[in-house]
């Protein structure tokens, strides 16, 4: 398995990349935390036990206005379980999902980031994907900035900050 690698200004290459970001699963400080960037299928590579669980949901449902979401992917929990992924034409509420938070489980949401200098859109999971333009020199700061929006309530979208994500 391919280590995760710490994040210090490396030429990463190409304007428009696929960037996978998750902290590992310790509750350490944003500065100490290791991120792995990956490209393509590089993701597979990585150790999942190691990772950070839902870390891009939590950026995501933080980041994301409560009218941007496009993407909703979720799991019944019944005796027979049903694995979804719910796209609407045009972004649009969580309510439009028609997600039933009572019997399932989020499993990944995408849609847009009100900042959109951030990235034009991105997809949250146990990672996070972005589609961004940002540049190599601005990813330490981005590493840094991401953990702190997963502290924040995620009501914003729709959610009770009980609510359940990839359980």
């Amino acid at each position: 398995m391919a280590s995760l690698v710490r994040v210090a200004g490396q030429r990463l290459g190409g304007q428009n990349a696929q960037l996978a970001i998750g902290p590992p699963a310790s509750k350490t400080p944003s500065e100490d935390r290791i991120f792995a960037l990956t490209f393509g299928y590089g993701r597979f590579l990585l150790n999942q036990e190691v990772l950070g669980h839902d870390f891009g949901l939590r950026v995501l449902v933080n980041m994301v206005g409560p009218d941007q979401l496009k993407t909703v992917d979720a799991r019944s929990c019944e005796e027979l379980t049903l694995h979804t992924r719910r796209d609407v034409s045009s972004e649009s509420s969580l309510t439009a999902f028609e997600v039933d938070v009572s019997r399932e489980v989020i499993r990944s949401m995408t849609g847009s980031p009100e900042n959109d200098k951030l990235a034009r859109r991105m997809t949250g999971a146990d990672s996070l994907a972005l589609n961004t333009r940002i540049q190599p020199p601005e990813i330490p700061g981005l590493c840094r900035e991401l953990p702190r929006s997963t502290d924040r309530p995620h009501t914003r979208i729709g959610l009770s900050s009980s609510t359940t994500f990839t359980g």
